[in-house]
């Protein structure tokens, strides 16, 4: 772990972390911890297919992609300005229009986003975090938005064709110990 101790610039804190994921785990996702009595305090998964009870695992968001038993680092604390932002889904048809979407505050509540893709064949991965809004702090994630986005109002179906998920990145603020 290292936390900066000085110059004008603002402080973060990150962790050293490996991938004991079977696929690649994305820039600005979160990494949730896992204790596999081998890599204790190492190891990290994506949050694809995580179950609700090892949410309390959340262990920063990753600074770059990291892959499969790979080494890299997640930032634990401070202003992170790459976090991966879910804010919409569509149904697996192309045809489908993508749904209007609220826009963000600073201070809104960012949840860890569990979800694995969107229908058969879709190579949507969350990996992602979900914008919960000014709801109450969850004791599962401790992540906040650093920044205000537009809302958006239901688009056509021709927006990116193959995708069944809309993401942003934004700027967060992490406390994750």
């Amino acid at each position: 772990m290292r936390f900066k101790v000085v110059g004008s610039k603002r402080d973060v804190m990150a962790v050293v972390i490996k991938n004991k994921d079977t696929l690649t785990m994305k820039a600005g996702s979160p990494a949730m911890l896992q204790v596999n009595a081998t890599d204790d305090g190492l190891a990290v998964t994506s949050s694809c297919n995580l179950a609700a009870a090892l949410l309390g695992n959340f262990f920063g968001v990753l600074y770059a992609d990291v892959a499969a038993n790979a080494y890299g680092e997640a930032q634990v604390f401070g202003f992170n300005d790459g976090t991966r932002l879910r804010v919409a889904t569509r149904a697996v048809a192309t045809s489908d229009v993508w749904a209007s979407y609220p826009a963000g505050a600073i201070g809104d509540q960012l949840q860890v986003c569990t979800g694995t893709g969107y229908g058969a064949g879709s190579t949507d991965m969350d990996q992602a975090f979900s914008n919960a809004g000014s709801a109450a702090g969850s004791v599962y994630c401790k992540l906040r938005l650093g920044q205000t986005y537009a809302s958006a109002t239901t688009q056509a179906s021709s927006l990116n064709l193959s995708q069944t998920a809309s993401f942003l990145t934004v700027k967060a603020m992490i406390h994750a110990f």
